[in-house]
């Protein structure tokens, strides 16, 4: 907040600002007064949809989701921005059942840096399927687990990058004598390329970089829709149902018996991406702001 009200004192007159969610009521508030068109950007879903997903999710397991007080402040910002900037149809769709015109919902997508992440063609090793992201129950970690241990794949590994966040540590002490899963932590170089598929199963996200990242490197994914993904069911990888551990079991099975699919749709990942650069995602950025009123 701070920031926030030592930028609000200094703007200047502009055609656009540009703030980012939960840091900018102040700033944005002063330039409406100026006369700029004002566009938050939504870095998740709409909060009473994320409110409610991960009060739901909590509370199967006993444990009560508190939101960040900054909440208050981004339900200030939603009231007073002419335009939201979304990155994901899943974010759009969570804007329009809470009451929001399309015509509000600016979607730009996401980019990736498709220098630094690319296939790999010296994959060797068991069949590897990877998870990328803080470990804890918004992410859908729980169904994965319990997905990949009834699997019980011969000679296969889940590895699973990240820190383990405090919701999910009983959670992964079930999981002590399964030497199949390894918990990595946090790690600044992602092995995307020792892993056949990439698995994301959350139940809330704005959009997941990572997902941009392993389709650059070459690897199908099993996502949710809630992940906000650029995955195309069955043309990438496959897009399953929250909370579906039976579906992910199936398509991690799935990529697991069949070498071909794991290639085929890795490849059409990696083209799939080769759209969604840096470089493109400024050009439909600017070309968004251009045709704003």
């Amino acid at each position: 907040m701070i920031y926030d009200y030592l930028v609000s004192k200094s703007l200047e007159e502009a055609d656009i600002f540009h703030g980012w969610n939960r840091h900018c009521f102040l700033s944005l508030k002063r330039a409406k007064e100026l006369g700029a068109i004002t566009v938050l950007q939504q870095i998740n879903s709409h909060p009473l949809t994320q409110y409610k997903l991960l009060s739901d999710e909590y509370r199967k397991y006993g444990k009560e989701w508190v939101p960040d007080p900054s909440m208050y402040w981004h339900l200030k910002e939603l009231k007073e921005c002419d335009y939201v900037l979304i990155p994901s149809e899943f974010v759009k769709a969570s804007f329009i059942e809470n009451g929001w015109e399309e015509e509000k919902l600016i979607l730009v997508l996401y980019g990736v840096d498709l220098n630094k992440f690319r296939p790999s063609d010296k994959r060797r090793g068991p069949f590897r399927a990877i998870f990328v992201g803080f470990v804890q129950l918004r992410k859908g970690i729980q169904y994965l687990l319990e997905a990949w241990e009834s699997s019980n794949l011969p000679e296969a590994e889940l590895l699973v990058v990240g820190r383990i966040m405090e919701d999910c540590k009983d959670i992964v002490k079930k999981y002590p004598c399964n030497n199949s899963i390894k918990f990595l932590g946090r790690t600044p170089n992602i092995p995307y390329q020792k892993a056949d598929v990439f698995v994301l199963p959350s139940i809330e996200e704005g959009s997941a970089k990572v997902t941009y990242e392993a389709m650059a490197c070459g690897l199908p994914s099993i996502v949710t829709y809630n992940t906000g993904s650029v995955v195309r069911d069955e043309v990438d990888g496959f897009v399953i149902p929250i909370r579906d551990v039976k579906a992910l079991a199936d398509k991690i099975r799935y990529f697991y018996d069949n070498t071909q699919e794991v290639k085929r749709m890795g490849k059409n990942a990696r083209k799939r991406a080769e759209a969604f650069s840096w470089e493109n995602y400024e050009r439909r950025l600017v070309k968004a702001y251009s045709q704003l009123e």
